[in-house]
């Protein structure tokens, strides 16, 4: 949206699907799990004011998780959070699946925010 939106003629709309509204600052994890070092909330950030620069019409996020991929029909299926379906069609496709650690503390996001800082206390 940055770059690629300005100096652009076609319309740009970028769909993230994420299972949190929340970006974790895990850099900080292990001096978070320390009580009172650092707040929840500096820690765990809203992703949505990070595109308030940006017109609604040019992005979305969608609190969910990609559960199937139809390349041949550029359609993406989203397990929303709220446990209905959306099916979002797409020209170019990115997925970053993340990563976690097998031990299972959360030093990396876990499926939702809520989890996460449940696990994390």
């Amino acid at each position: 949206l940055k770059y690629t939106a300005p100096k652009s003629n076609i319309k740009l709309k970028v769909v993230l699907v994420t299972p949190s509204p929340k970006f974790y600052w895990n850099l900080a994890a292990t001096r978070g799990v320390i009580p009172d070092m650092i707040p929840d909330d500096q820690l765990f950030l809203d992703i949505k004011p990070g595109f308030s620069q940006y017109p609604s019409s040019q992005y979305e996020i969608l609190l969910g998780k990609a559960t199937a991929v139809e390349a041949g029909g550029n359609r993406v299926h989203i397990a929303l959070n709220t446990g209905s379906e959306k099916i979002v069609p797409y020209d170019h496709l990115v997925i970053a699946t993340g990563s976690r650690v097998s031990s299972g503390l959360p030093y990396k996001l876990l499926d939702t925010y809520e989890e996460t800082i449940e696990a994390f206390h």
